[in-house]
């Protein structure tokens, strides 16, 4: 049981720890990574064969509607952060607002290349969240049930949450069609490891106008399910057992990876083509098809808000005149969550990402271009546009900038990578401002890691050379 205001303020803070789509701007433009293949799997890189080392490469991205600053306002006397609802509220857009993250790392990697044709073998761990919620439910809290904006109305007050931790093995690859056009699928085997959502619930509380002697009604039609490790969390308690967490997650690692009971399955598309020596074109789909069921290891929650011990009936003014006692809700017992057993199933989807985007080569190793992109994740779509350019000094040293702007604001990426013979290390970020202005960050994104690489050939040096090889075949064909 929660009080009304802590019940928020937790999940509140929940959401700003697990703060999103990943766009991975950066990453989109930085070609001669193999990882550049999960945005699009028709692209070719620059190395015959790269391999990607366990824990040798992550990658996080955060968004939000609202920045630390403009949730927290910090005391002059005290120095400490408290939430300042009403600033929350003048940041937050009419109807549901959202706070999202994802990570992953990539546990083991191998990309090839020939010269008609790539292939792709990928296995990583990702965690990916999303949390929405209405803007009434912030103002409820900034200026109270019974201000003139609320009263009289129900306002739903029920968050949007789903968590997931899944692994996905991912088999791919591209093949040229012909001298312009390349295209490229990779297929993607999901496999669920722990999961919480609470993705189709509606609580609504409402104050009665002075006709109603401003009752307090609340209505509930809501459940929350946990699935795999996620099971250790309790909500009839709000509690965590960490010794059952280890018990849950060491149990059987290898072969809770690998079950086959929570499972799903995507497939990811991508298309590029050369208009020009110099002009690219390139269009990407990822996460399409069946998302992750999770039938195996759950626990199903009823929410409940609707008691009628629980409602505040009003004011009687009988009661006032004759010194009865005056009975208003306790807002210490206004939720519940009874557990409801290993019952039923529940779907979380991966977010769908369009990409669109050309690049021009300026010189042969100075690459520009503009691209956007869309993701589509339940009745929510964020667009994006951006524009980047892109320097490499041989294999030695490759630099990247990137300007983005979507509803989370504007956005100014760097990247670098350094190579050695065999090996090359990169560090990208979609927000670069974040690392000096935090708290006003909307956007926190960065992605680095280490690849080992073998045989390197510019992709620009190979067309041309096919070009040539194909023009010299034709003149000595006239000449016979």
């Amino acid at each position: 049981m929660k009080t009304i205001n802590r019940f928020f303020l937790t999940f509140i803070l929940c959401a700003i720890a697990g703060i999103s789509f990943a766009q991975d701007n950066m990453l989109y433009y930085m070609g001669s990574l193999p990882q550049s293949t999960h945005l699009n799997p028709a692209r070719r890189t620059n190395y015959g064969t790269t391999i990607v080392l366990p824990g040798s490469n992550f990658g996080f991205s955060a968004q939000s509607l609202a920045s630390f600053n403009e949730m927290f306002t910090k005391s002059e006397i005290t120095g400490e952060y408290a939430m300042d609802y009403e600033k929350f509220l003048n940041s937050l857009e009419d109807g549901v607002n959202p706070m999202v993250f994802n990570a992953s790392t990539e546990l083991l990697g191998i990309y090839t290349k020939s010269k008609n044709g790539t292939f792709n073998l990928s296995l990583s761990t990702g965690i990916n969240s999303f949390t929405g919620f209405e803007k009434d439910m912030i103002g409820m809290l900034a200026k109270g049930l019974g201000d003139e904006d609320y009263i009289g109305r129900p306002i739903e007050i029920a968050p949007v949450i789903d968590f997931m931790h899944y692994h996905k093995l991912m088999i791919g690859g591209s093949r040229k069609i012909n001298d312009k056009l390349n295209i490229g699928v990779n297929f993607n085997l999901l496999m669920g490891q722990a999961a919480f959502s609470m993705n189709q619930a509606s609580l609504k509380v409402r104050q009665g106008l002075a006709s109603e002697n401003y009752a307090i009604s609340t209505e509930s039609n809501a459940s929350a399910y946990t699935a795999g490790y996620a099971n250790t969390v309790d909500l009839t308690e709000g509690s965590v057992s960490a010794d059952d967490f280890i018990d849950s997650f060491m149990e059987d690692p290898v072969g809770s990876a690998f079950s086959t009971s929570n499972m799903g399955f995507t497939v990811d598309l991508g298309a590029t083509y050369q208009f020009t020596e110099k002009l690219f074109f390139e269009a990407s789909v990822r996460n399409l098809g069946k998302q992750i069921t999770f039938k195996k290891d759950l626990q199903k929650y009823s929410v409940e808000l609707n008691d009628e011990s629980l409602a505040f009936d009003g004011i009687d003014p009988a009661e006032l005149t004759s010194g009865g006692e005056l009975s208003f809700i306790d807002t210490d017992d206004l939720y519940s969550f009874e557990n409801d057993g290993e019952t039923g199933e529940f779907t979380i989807a991966l977010p769908t990402t369009y990409m669109a985007g050309a690049r021009y080569e300026l010189t042969r190793t100075t690459t520009t271009g503009a691209m956007l992109s869309g993701t589509s994740y339940r009745d929510d779509f964020f667009t994006t546009f951006a524009m980047s350019i892109d320097q490499e000094v041989g294999d030695f040293i490759g630099l990247g900038f990137n300007y983005a702007i979507n509803k989370f604001g504007h956005q100014v990426g760097t990247a670098v990578t350094v190579g050695l013979p065999g090996i090359k290390v990169y560090l990208a970020t979609d927000n670069a401002l974040a690392a000096v202005k935090a708290l006003d960050a909307k956007t926190v994104n960065l992605r680095a890691g280490v690849t080992l690489n073998f045989g390197r050939k510019l992709e620009s040096e190979r067309s041309k050379t096919d070009r040539k090889a194909r023009k010299k075949s034709q003149q000595s064909l006239i000449l016979e």
